[in-house]
């Protein structure tokens, strides 16, 4: 009996089911700012430094970036850093730079961006640790050169 009265409801509503309904119609684009995105082969890496008791702050760290917009950075380290790097952390970063091939290309950014850690994907069984941060503050200037940068070289990778 309880099978014929689950059955009854679910051909009563297909379309509303979880909220499906509600995932067609009323998404929402969350992101304020359109962002690049990257694969680690395509050779897009940043400079950082991480203002943190772990490591040294005059050590730079290079990492591929996965992603960038106005608002923040996406990038990966070695998982050897899962540990040093927490939520809340402070990070700057240094530069930009584009290696595809024989073709290099670098950007310094002046001054430097400052950033804090908003998220970390790490997993033991994971060869890279997913670090997300927000941009403390860039100026639209700022944001204009790192973006004439990248679509220099990657003219379609803003979405």
């Amino acid at each position: 009996m309880l099978y014929c009265q689950i059955c009854l409801f679910l051909q009563s509503k297909p379309n509303n089911l979880f909220g499906r309904e509600n995932m067609k119609t009323k998404f929402k684009e969350r992101r304020k700012y359109k962002r690049a995105l990257f694969s680690i082969e395509q050779g897009f890496k940043g400079q950082f430094t991480l203002r943190q008791k772990y490591l040294n702050t005059n050590q730079l760290l290079m990492a591929p970036i996965l992603d960038i917009s106005q608002g923040g950075i996406g990038f990966v380290l070695d998982s050897g850093y899962g540990d040093k790097i927490g939520i809340d952390d402070q990070m700057v970063l240094t530069q930009l730079q584009i290696s595809v091939g024989d073709y290099q290309s670098v950007l310094t950014i002046t001054p430097d961006l400052s950033m804090t850690v908003r998220g970390k994907i790490a997993a033991d069984f994971l060869s890279h640790v997913g670090v997300g941060c927000d941009f403390t503050e860039i100026s639209t200037e700022a944001w204009e050169k790192i973006k004439a940068f990248i679509t220099q070289t990657y003219p379609n990778c803003i979405v």
